[in-house]
């Protein structure tokens, strides 16, 4: 059984909310955003936490 998911996604504008939506339902993530790879949402985190992490580089 795998124990980590993670999913690689490009979005923009409206698609955004509806993608937070199935990261969180599906657990751990990776977003793309201007071309670069960042995390988007840890295991447990709410969902508001997708949209701060994509403000933070690193």
């Amino acid at each position: 059984m795998v124990s980590e998911l993670r999913i690689a996604i490009v979005v923009r504008g409206e698609d955004l909310r509806f993608v937070a939506q199935q990261v969180a339902d599906l657990g751990d993530g990776l977003m793309r955003v201007d071309g670069k790879r960042r995390q988007a949402l840890c295991r447990g985190q709410a969902t508001h936490g997708f949209f701060g992490a994509g403000r933070h580089d690193g």
